[in-house]
């Protein structure tokens, strides 16, 4: 599956926010709006899912650890079973 950034459209003062979207297969995400849109319809996802989500678009064909996933969804000094947190997102992620 490919990945493209679309370019965002300038839309002036008193508009959403803008920035990067991303298209993959059926899928759109809009950061500036941060929603995620699958066929032209909008998915409800949930926050940590949705911030996978965006980590893992910013950065097409690297591998990004469980560390890095950690850090930068989970504050330092949060306790998280991560095991069960990464079972239950990557479930999130294939019901999108």
């Amino acid at each position: 599956m490919s990945l493209a950034v679309l370019p965002s459209p300038n839309l002036g003062e008193g508009h959403a926010r803008s920035g990067p979207r991303y298209r993959f297969g059926p899928f759109e995400l809009n950061i500036g709006e941060e929603s995620l849109a699958r066929n032209g319809t909008r998915v409800k996802v949930q926050d940590l899912p949705y911030r996978l989500l965006v980590m893992l678009v910013e950065r097409p064909g690297e591998i990004v650890t469980r560390e890095e996933v950690r850090q930068r969804l989970w504050p330092e000094n949060t306790f998280v079973e991560f095991d069960n947190a990464w079972a239950s997102y990557q479930k999130s992620a294939g019901r999108a």
